[in-house]
């Protein structure tokens, strides 16, 4: 191998990285008024070392791994019709889900949505309008058949069966499109059908499974069209591209940050091969990104919806100025008060400041702010990093420790129809759960717990170990120039970044599904034979 050195070095930082961060976690987490000492740095050693070792038995699993030509008689027999047997599979596992959760397990974001859209409450582009419009339509139905669970109900069923599609299409394009071992194709179904981190959200209406949907697509679509000539020739392709577009793009707010990169890698790569069918190609491309665009801005003209807050996109200025205002007042000079007063209210962030989450301080953010109070907001924010800049990086790490650290395993679902939140309605809830279910319930939430705590169980089913795996992954896919691995892993870490940018990665693990729900694709890519 070329540049041996730089791979182990590369490998080191990760070790270091991971090792750290655990000792870090332990701090910021359980014990936040300690601070590193003789001991912890010690301990972040002895962790970085156990980490290393960890990734050259990673290194040599896999590589063994992508060699093996070992059939699986029962998975030889399966990949004769990998779509239909999945999606059968798919969707017996998937509707025991469906149904203790009838008639849906709304979160409090969703179930505020459909509240907008039904008028209840002021409709806003705080979500994506088509998501909240989508899943009015359906409760409007119901209501006029005269029971808005059955509404509720239908919109969630139909998420299933799209679920259920994709994820079959994935391992329809592992199992015809690339050569893919029997033992990943197993490990696929396996990990589709009773992953906690799907099943769990099976019946959950949020945005985070149409948009997670989407992007498992996209990844699919990407490794098809990686491997395989001809992709644009075939009409269905471009359907289905279209599909994961608007599933990107119409469910979550900042999708087109995860279109724009894995299109723009497309289109230099189609421009590359020098083919006369390269102006096609492009003006697909094109078409597909334009068409959710018109869509969505097509539905803020009829509904009319409340601007969105430019808050949204300064989750991380505004912890940074929350901790800086709470652990060193005495150093903020009189024009950073001001500044920062016209914006947030300062008297408050002592309190406000959580060191997990950005919200509470940036849901006191000053709509009336004057883009003259923002410029001054951002001198003073400049002052205060000059002064104390581990402070403002000390904020970032701790909000986001939660990727690297593995004891916290973050898991959060919903089951309750009105997300919780019956006191939003003054006449009580919008939809019912029968008596029967409500039983059914009570032990559901612990069944998905276990699930995170088993031993063993609570390791593959923890965020970190698939953000670790991704990480060295993307190291081994350099050094083995696995360009497969490595486009594949464009939205990946652009969904990383995403999260560092939002505003809590605690609790709301749903931000990391597109890495999580990927991982089949991702992780057949990585040890795919032609690439050892």
């Amino acid at each position: 191998m070329k540049n041996r050195k730089l791979f182990i070095f590369l490998l080191m930082m990760l070790s270091i990285i991971f090792g750290f961060g655990y000792t870090a976690g332990e701090i910021f987490v359980y014990k936040p008024t300690l601070h590193f000492n003789f001991i912890s740095v010690a301990g972040g050693l002895t962790l970085s070392l156990l980490y290393f070792l960890i990734i050259l038995i990673f290194w040599k699993y896999t590589t063994n791994l992508s060699g093996s030509n070992r059939t699986l008689k029962y998975v030889s027999r399966f990949r004769e019709k990998p779509f239909r047997n999945t999606f059968i599979i798919l969707l017996f596992s998937f509707i025991p889900h469906l149904i203790i959760k009838y008639p849906a397990g709304n979160c409090p974001d969703s179930f505020l949505q459909i509240l907008q859209g039904l008028k209840i409450r002021k409709l806003t582009l705080h979500a994506p309008i088509f998501h909240t419009m989508f899943m009015t339509w359906f409760v409007e139905i119901g209501e006029k058949i005269g029971n808005p669970n059955i509404g509720m109900f239908g919109f969630v069923v139909l998420e299933m069966i799209i679920m259920a599609a994709v994820f079959s299409y994935a391992v329809y394009i592992l199992s015809k499109g690339i050569n893919t071992p029997d033992i990943i194709v197993l490990i696929s179904v396996l990990f589709f059908s009773f992953s906690p981190y799907i099943i769990g959200f099976v019946g959950q209406p949020i945005k985070d499974v149409f948009f997670s949907t989407g992007v498992v697509l996209l990844e699919a679509l990407l490794l098809d069209y990686i491997t395989t000539d001809g992709f644009f020739s075939k009409k269905r392709n471009f359907a289905l591209l279209l599909f994961s577009s608007m599933s990107i793009y119409l469910f979550r707010k900042g999708g087109l940050v995860i279109l724009l990169p894995v299109f723009l890698y497309i289109i230099i790569n189609e421009y590359k091969k020098r083919e006369n069918n390269f102006i096609k190609t492009f003006i697909k491309l094109i078409v597909v990104l334009i068409i959710p665009v018109l869509v969505e801005n097509a539905m803020i003209r009829i509904y009319n919806p409340q601007p969105g807050s430019i808050r949204e996109a300064l989750s991380i200025p505004f912890q940074q100025t929350a901790r800086y205002v709470k652990n060193h007042g005495d150093k903020i000079t009189e024009f950073e008060k001001e500044a920062i007063s016209k914006v947030l209210p300062f008297d408050e962030l002592p309190d406000l400041y959580k060191s997990y989450i950005s919200d509470p301080v940036k849901d006191k953010f000053n709509s009336k702010a004057s883009r003259d109070d923002l410029l001054n907001y951002f001198k003073a924010w400049f002052i205060g990093f000059q002064k104390e800049p581990l402070c403002y990086i000390r904020a970032t790490v701790e909000q986001n420790i939660y990727l690297i650290y593995p004891k916290y395993n973050n898991y959060q679902y919903y089951i309750d129809a009105n997300g919780n939140r019956d006191y939003w309605l003054p006449e009580g809830s919008l939809f019912t759960t029968p008596e029967n279910i409500l039983k059914l319930q009570e032990n559901y939430i612990e069944f998905l717990s276990d699930l995170h705590t088993f031993p063993i169980l609570n390791i593959v089913n923890n965020m970190v170990f698939y953000i670790f795996c991704l990480s060295i992954f993307t190291v081994f896919a350099v050094f083995k120039r696995n360009k497969v691995f490595s486009a594949l892993s464009i939205p990946l870490w652009t969904t990383i970044i995403i999260i560092i940018f939002a505003p809590a990665i605690r609790i709301n693990v749903r931000y990391s599904f597109p890495i999580l729900w990927s991982f089949p694709i991702w992780f057949s890519a990585a040890v795919r034979p032609e690439t050892n």
